[in-house]
């Protein structure tokens, strides 16, 4: 019988607390949290039969308590698609082969009213146990790229710098402190709940008049150690879920006295509404507290992928304030420093990369998630119906349908809806007056050209961040370095293919690239589907409804076309044609986008491109350091590397 350890909690106020968090905090944070997740668990798989999911579940429950957080979501998830197939089979089992529901009778109508209505829950339970893991994945993963960069950054800045870094590490590690409280105690109250469950079911075990002795002391036995893990489970909660737990089992007890229906149904709807307080609660930090809630403990839009990006935006600024030394330095000789800013310049390009890599990987985290919060699980699924047996007869109440629903569709707004921003974006970039001012540059001083495209180059990369704090934050940096990049590579002289070119043949090429970028409309088509799966009804409104086989081939681009395929197939279908329709223009847009990053990077000199991984820019940190240690004057290099940056390099 496990039981889960009572945690350690850390006292902000407590000095003690405070040194360990200086000495250990996001690392012991990420440990902990990543304690709290553990291993990812196999899921079953989608044909899986009701029987099947049966033995999943009591697989999972063998242990009694759910010991990580991973081990919870794919039990909720099972739980889940197990009412999912009972209600589907229920729903097929009263249609038949009769599409016609005008031919059902009443009381077919009223079940199948409400055996749909359960099914959208039990979707959107299963939607929401998919999505939450993946979400809090991401934001482990983010916070530990942030760790390795605040560890090498650290030492070489100013006491300014340092002190804003160490603020910003400080909410980092509150950040994942909270969030892992958050995990638990969903978690946590889940197992109370599960344990008074099996207390019950022990008790009834326990009325059998043909038990033994020995086989009742075993389950008096194993009914104390249940009384005991939920006592334990019980101090873990925090003073609001303890008043909780205090208030739904009192009324718990109060319908065992009385067996009155309508206690049950209140002892229901208050232990389902605090369940969904608490996911909702969970999904607001994830979202980096947006509304500034003080009682979640974090702070207002804190978001790890955007410190990430900060701390990526000081590496970016410190090379470049090391090539400035460089160029000052007298005792070196023209072809060391040359080399040196060669070097520095492939570092600096590989931070860009880092930075666009994440902002790019945002981008196609939100496609993802927009598919799986629009379909929800609402239709497409290859459920295997075989002994499905009868829906469960406990009806989920309103308020927790209300809840589900509102929270998956609102993450699914917003991811439609990043995706919108981002394609408005490009749309508008390199294009602020339309194609004419395109074909010449000559209307254009020196300094508005620079400008131009260096605002360009900055909303192609910030496309897929939303608007605030992050996004100003780095619009602020790229202004800041890109037009003196831009300015230096116009006035080079030098093509892609290293021959001799005028600043106006460069523009020129430009112009040629942009402009051919504009006429593949990978924008414009991808664009058009967005907005076609935006303007959808809710997936629920289809729920049940069967896919066409084969999907159909063509292709929707007008809202008309929309909805003259939903009254000619289903509204299943369609949505299903839409997503398939997403991903191929997203693959198009990423080739064209490519294409378009590629040649820019050429022409501009900038590296836009995916190319370095971050090991291999904390590599190119290490050859650099060793190549100017072994040079022609170590010893000069060696006081210069410590002047500049502050000590020594951060290895």
């Amino acid at each position: 019988m496990e039981t889960p350890d009572r945690p350690s909690v850390e006292h902000p106020d407590n000095p003690e607390s405070e040194r360990l968090i200086d000495t250990f905090g996001i690392q012991s944070q990420l440990w902990r949290i990543n304690r709290s997740l553990g291993i990812q668990i196999e899921r079953p798989d989608e044909d899986a039969t009701k029987e099947e999911l049966d033995a999943w579940e009591d697989r999972m429950l063998y242990i009694t308590l759910y010991t990580t957080f991973n081990e919870f979501s794919v039990g909720n998830e099972i739980f889940w698609r197990m009412k999912a197939v009972q209600h589907e089979s229920t729903i097929q089992e009263i249609l038949g082969t009769n599409t016609d529901i005008n031919q059902l009778s009443e009381e077919d109508l009223v079940t199948l009213d409400r055996e749909r209505r359960e099914l959208v829950v039990a979707n959107n339970g299963m939607t929401y146990n998919e999505y939450l893991p993946a979400i809090i994945n991401q934001t482990v993963a983010f916070m530990d790229l942030y760790l390795q960069e605040f560890q090498q950054v650290l030492p070489s800045l100013t006491s300014e710098q340092r002190e804003h870094l160490q603020e910003q590490y400080r909410q980092s590690v509150e950040y994942l402190y909270f969030l892992k409280r958050a995990i638990d105690e969903r978690r946590n109250i889940a197992n109370i709940y599960n344990l008074n469950y099996q207390i019950n079911q022990l008790n009834i075990e326990l009325t059998r008049e043909d038990l033994n002795s020995d086989e009742r002391e075993s389950l008096e036995e194993r009914g104390e150690q249940y009384r005991i893990a939920r006592n334990q489970t019980y101090d873990m909660l925090n003073p609001e879920s303890k008043e909780h737990m205090d208030e739904v089992m009192s009324l718990y007890e109060e319908w065992e006295r009385t067996q009155n229906p309508e206690l049950l149904q209140e002892y229901a709807a208050l232990r389902g509404g605090y369940m969904d307080e608490l996911d909702s609660d969970l999904l607001e930090i994830l979202k980096g507290n947006p509304e500034g809630r003080e009682d979640l403990g974090v702070e207002q839009n804190f978001l790890p992928q955007r410190i990430y990006l900060q701390i990526i935006q000081l590496r970016y600024n410190q090379l470049r304030d090391i090539q400035i030394q460089i160029s000052t330095i007298e005792d070196w000789t023209d072809q060391d420093r040359a080399a040196a800013q060669e070097e520095l310049n492939g570092l600096r390009r590989s931070y860009m990369d880092a930075m666009v890599m994440v902002t790019q990987q945002l981008a196609g985290h939100h496609v993802v998630m927009a598919e799986l919060t629009t379909i929800q699980n609402q239709f497409g699924n290859d459920f295997n119906l075989t002994d499905a047996g009868n829906s469960p007869e406990t009806r989920t109440s309103q308020h927790v349908v209300e809840r589900i629903e509102d929270s998956i569709d609102g993450a699914k707004d917003f991811h439609l809806e990043r995706l919108q921003a981002m394609l408005t974006q490009v749309d508008r970039s390199f294009n602020p007056n339309g194609q004419d001012e395109l074909i010449d540059f000559g209307v254009m001083t020196a300094v508005e050209i620079v400008d131009w495209l260096s605002q360009g180059v900055r909303d192609l990369i910030t496309v897929a961040i939303p608007e605030g704090e992050t996004r100003d934050s780095i619009d602020g940096w790229i202004d800041e370095v890109m037009p003196l990049a831009i300015q230096e590579s116009l006035e080079s002289g030098v093509g892609p293919d290293g021959e001799p070119i005028t600043k106006e043949e460069k523009l020129e090429k430009i112009r040629d690239v942009i402009i051919r970028f504009r006429e593949t409309n990978a924008v414009e088509q991808y664009q058009t589907t967005v907005t076609l799966l935006q303007g959808m009804p809710d997936a629920s409104r289809f729920v049940g409804e069967q896919l066409v086989d084969p999907l159909p081939e063509e292709e929707i681009r007008t809202a008309a076309d929309r909805d003259r395929l939903i009254d000619e197939y289903n509204g299943a279908t369609v949505y299903t044609m839409l997503i398939r329709q997403m991903k191929n223009d997203c693959e198009v847009f990423d080739e064209a986008y490519a294409d378009f990053l590629g040649d820019m990077e050429d022409l501009v000199d900038i590296r836009l491109g995916l190319v370095a991984e971050l090991n291999t820019i904390k590599e190119g940190w290490k050859r650099f350091a060793w190549t100017m240690l072994g040079a022609a004057g170590g010893a000069a290099v060696s006081s210069w590397i410590a002047a500049a940056v502050g000590g020594g390099l951060a290895l």
